[in-house]
């Protein structure tokens, strides 16, 4: 998994951190990443229409606090800075975070929400080069 760093400072910390961390999970340079400008009231809105462009859907987690997915996801963290929420890549089991672009204070206890990016439809995605069955 990449770690983009380069999160734009006009941005909102839910923003800039969503788009990055969708980066990190798709593997791709964070300039790849649509990140919707500041005052955009859905920046999911943003994201899943550009997912859908790939054949990748944005699949909401009822339970974050207790998914236990061997592979990345976007965990969607409380947090006291500016609009309240902050991203993050989880990984698990167990499930805790990975990656956190801003480097904290949150932790995986401050979970809010969940997504997991998967294919929209299965049958025509393929696996990575090197995947084996």
């Amino acid at each position: 998994m990449r770690e983009p760093r380069d999160i734009p400072p006009d941005l909102p910390p839910l923003t800039g951190t969503g788009a990055v961390c969708l980066a990190a999970i798709l593997e791709l340079e964070a300039a790849e990443v649509p990140m919707p400008p500041a005052g955009h009231p859905q920046p999911w809105t943003v994201w899943r229409t550009w997912l859908n462009g790939r054949g990748l859907g944005l699949i909401p987690i009822r339970d974050p606090a207790t998914f236990s997915w061997p592979g990345p996801w976007l965990a969607v963290l409380r947090s006291e800075r500016d609009g309240g929420q902050v991203c993050a890549v989880a990984y698990g089991p167990p499930p805790d975070i990975a990656w956190h672009p801003l480097g904290g204070p949150e932790t995986f206890a401050d979970v809010e929400a969940g997504y997991a990016v998967a294919p929209a439809d299965v049958v025509l995605w393929t696996p990575r080069a090197g995947a084996t069955a």
